[in-house]
């Protein structure tokens, strides 16, 4: 067997007795590991298993590749599933590496709780507009695996999540609560408020500037992106650019997942001290010149966290640290022709507004 897969390869040798062992409970892909290895202990004959190094032109193994894409592209198959030879293989837990701990993983994955159906619709419009705008194959488990990606700071992660499970405090949530029925609608366009219509429809100050800034300085970067698909801003740290010949290309994915992500929180941030902190100030809004200094430090504040990241880097990691800031910020940052060669590092560097955009704060 050959496989470009470090952990196929070491959870079928190094690690099945000890997977075995503690019940397959909490192993990725475990069904599937289980199946191969009462297959090979099934054979009359030794099995060698060798490890090559993916997309380097192996034909099985570009074989193999383009044949799972298939496979993932197609409908999920409902007829009877075959099931592994059940005397090859240890069923339950052995008891000395059984605790406590293990025994409640292995109890709360046999006993999930039923999906919120707001969690289920939000997920389906996510796969959707990421397929359509994004292409590749994307599953439910991979968006919210892509919420701990080192790009989207945590608390636009939190709300992210929050957002996906349908479980801010929005729209119909009041719409049954004495005395808050009003803050169902709202209080500018008058229609019930919820996420979407917050992000991506709301006619209240905020939220066309911050995508307008938001879109131009992807533009700076070569990357147009679409911002008007729900699933695209519930699901921004997900959007992938890719290159001419379909892979992903890291560096335009990276900084376009920071700057989507960035925007969708500051849109909510100003929603939220629109209808909450300035409640007894009805008639108060955002200028122009505010919605942009909050966009242009909200960009600043993510570049220093990259360049502190690079500072503290060890020796033999700082060069590729570097590199990624210069890769990610270069374009944006403010008078760059006059900033010294180590700007990466460098403390008071600022993301700009070009003077051609300027005008659209003032």
């Amino acid at each position: 067997m050959v496989t470009d897969s470090r952990y196929v390869l070491d959870g079928l040798t190094r690690h099945a007795r000890a997977w075995e062992n503690c019940g397959w409970i909490g192993i990725a892909n475990a069904a599937l590991l289980q199946r191969v290895l009462a297959a090979m202990r099934a054979r009359s004959a030794p099995t060698s298993l060798r490890w090559v190094r993916g997309h380097t032109g192996v034909p099985g193994n570009e074989a193999a590749d383009a044949l799972a894409r298939k496979g993932a592209l197609q409908p999920p198959s409902f007829g009877p599933q075959e099931r592994p030879r059940d005397e090859f293989l240890l069923s339950g837990v052995a008891l000395p590496t059984l605790t406590q701990s293990l025994a409640y993983r292995g109890i709360k994955a046999r006993t999930s709780a039923p999906e919120r159906p707001a969690t289920a619709a939000n997920m389906a419009t996510i796969l959707h507009d990421l397929r359509v705008e994004c292409g590749g194959a994307w599953t439910s488990g991979d968006v919210w695996e892509g919420l701990s990606a080192k790009p989207i700071r945590k608390q636009v992660r939190d709300f992210l999540w929050k957002a996906i499970h349908g479980a801010h405090r929005v729209g119909k949530y009041w719409a049954n609560i004495p005395a808050y029925e009003a803050r169902e609608l709202c209080p500018w366009c008058g229609v019930r408020e919820d996420l979407e219509h917050i992000l991506l429809a709301c006619d209240a100050p905020g939220r066309k500037l911050v995508w307008t800034l938001s879109v131009a300085a992807l533009r700076r970067k070569g990357i147009e992106v679409r911002h008007d698909k729900a699933g695209i801003v519930l699901a921004p740290h997900m959007y992938t650019v890719r290159a001419a010949n379909g892979t992903p290309h890291h560096a335009r994915t990276r900084v376009a997942r920071i700057i989507l992500s960035e925007a969708t929180y500051l849109i909510w941030a100003l929603r939220c001290e629109r209808v909450i902190g300035w409640a007894d100030e009805p008639d108060r809004r955002h200028t122009a010149r505010e919605i942009a200094n909050k966009w242009q430090w909200t960009l600043t504040r993510r570049l220093r966290m990259d360049q502190a990241m690079a500072r503290r880097a060890s020796p033999k990691r700082r060069p590729a640290c570097i590199a990624m800031v210069e890769r990610t910020w270069g374009g944006l940052v403010r008078n760059a022709e006059e900033l010294p060669p180590d700007w990466m590092l460098c403390t008071g560097v600022l993301v700009g507004i070009p003077a051609n955009e300027a005008r659209l704060r003032d």
